[in-house]
């Protein structure tokens, strides 16, 4: 069987590093997922750090290192491309990326920083016949997709509240850290309820380091609050979804499913009971999405689960928000 060849732009931490980490579920990385994917080869790199250039051929023992994009579309066409890089570049890695014909681009979170470049990217891979998917690695995870399937059979009634925890990068603005983390939050939270959010309103300073900000969405007729700070000596990333007959909370490490039931406390009122709570050793993340660039390189008419759009939409919420 011919392999399908893949190639990473920017060869640091989610492209390759975090797979060092002894305790992340593997594969973590866009490499680890093309080295465990059998339909998959690793053809090619490029950084333009040189240690870095020679920790990713020494690692993966991948011969075709090269300092820039263009070096290596010019030594051959990858079927497959992740962009692996900080998000000022992504636009322009994208762009020559199409001109050379690249069937599908994997480009991590955010798409940009800015709508604007956003929505050029997503025109971009378009009129090039190029399919874009965003790495918002959340909609290839287990425990949140079971959610989703939850959500859609209405197992616990209609969805009336979302709350959302964002507590990540100690002592950063807060709206460094809603490019960098929240995009996975705004995104995951439209996966769930495949609605739109509009935004009501943002309380806190973003621009104030080591602080916190209160974020009030609307998603169809549910309301989502999210409290996202930078102020906590923790990570935490989870989401508590309240239902007419019932109660999901699912983040990092947590998933839990509570049904409303004849309260023990209290006569003629009902009381929340934990139905199940799942310890999933692997969710697939990283595995899946790359399973989703292997789907969509097979047959372009597929959609991604995780498309530029959604990307863009993404990139739009968080651009209110910091505008508010």
């Amino acid at each position: 069987m011919q392999k399908i060849l893949c190639s990473v732009a920017g060869l640091g931490r989610i492209a390759s590093l975090l797979e060092d980490d002894r305790l992340r579920e593997k594969p973590a990385t866009h490499t680890g997922a093309i080295m465990r994917n059998r339909e998959c080869s690793l053809l090619s790199g490029c950084d333009p750090d040189p240690e870095r250039r020679d920790h990713y051929a020494k690692k993966w023992n991948c011969r075709l290192v090269f300092p820039d994009i263009e070096t290596l579309l010019a030594c051959q066409t990858p079927d497959i491309l992740c962009i692996a890089t900080p998000p000022d570049s992504h636009k322009t890695i994208l762009e020559k990326a199409v001109q050379h014909g690249v069937p599908v681009i994997i480009c991590e979170k955010p798409l940009a920083l800015n709508v604007t470049e956003a929505r050029e990217m997503v025109e971009t891979a378009g009129q090039g016949k190029s399919v874009l998917i965003v790495n918002h690695e959340r909609r290839y995870s287990m425990d949140y997709t079971l959610v989703n399937k939850l959500i859609r059979e209405k197992t616990y009634g209609t969805l009336s509240c979302i709350t959302g925890k964002l507590f990540m990068g100690r002592n950063k603005r807060v709206k460094d850290m809603l490019f960098d983390d929240a995009t996975h939050m705004i995104d995951i939270i439209r996966f769930l309820t495949d609605e739109e959010l509009s935004l009501v309103q943002v309380s806190g300073d973003l621009n104030k380091k080591a602080g916190s900000a209160m974020i009030l969405l609307k998603s169809g007729d549910a309301d989502v609050l999210i409290n996202a700070a930078c102020n906590r000596d923790y990570l935490e990333f989870q989401l508590d979804l309240d239902f007419t007959h019932g109660r999901i909370v699912v983040g990092n490490g947590i998933y839990e499913e509570y049904g409303s039931v004849q309260s023990p406390y209290y006569e003629e009122i009902n009381s929340l009971k934990k139905i199940r709570s799942i310890k999933f050793k692997k969710t697939g993340y990283f595995s899946g999405m790359l399973e989703d660039a292997v789907k969509v390189f097979k047959n372009q008419q597929e959609k991604p689960v995780s498309s530029g759009m959604d990307g863009l939409k993404a990139v739009e919420l968080l651009q209110s928000i910091v505008s508010a």
